[in-house]
């Protein structure tokens, strides 16, 4: 579940075409209220791709490294929506957890 300073994220794969509804029901609250902030996102191979030239490896705590990203824009996106890469840091554990995140906003041609 989440936690107050946290953040929360479910994924849905292979969605049902159709209308969806999101509750948000917040429970065993420290203080309240909280403010919070709704993302959809579709990620779909028809819009584009992102790649980067870094491999596995391990990094120290702390350690910072540099990569080249590589992107493809497709279709164009839906009225309304935006494109967005979404590079993600995550452990090679049993259990991978995002450890880090970087959006960019990229722009149409």
């Amino acid at each position: 579940g989440a936690t107050y300073a946290g953040q929360e994220q479910i994924a849905v794969n292979n969605p049902a075409p159709g209308a969806w509804t999101v509750v948000v029901d917040g429970y065993q609250l420290p203080r309240g209220p909280v403010a919070y902030t709704y993302e959809n996102t579709v990620l779909h191979k028809k819009y584009g791709a992102v790649s980067t030239d870094d491999v596995v490896q391990l990094h120290k705590t702390g350690a910072k490294w540099h990569t080249k990203v590589h992107y493809w824009l497709g279709e164009p996106v839906p009225s309304g929506r935006s494109r967005m890469a979404v590079l993600q840091v995550k452990t090679t554990d049993k259990t991978p957890a995002t450890v880090g995140e970087f959006r960019l906003p990229l722009k149409e041609n």
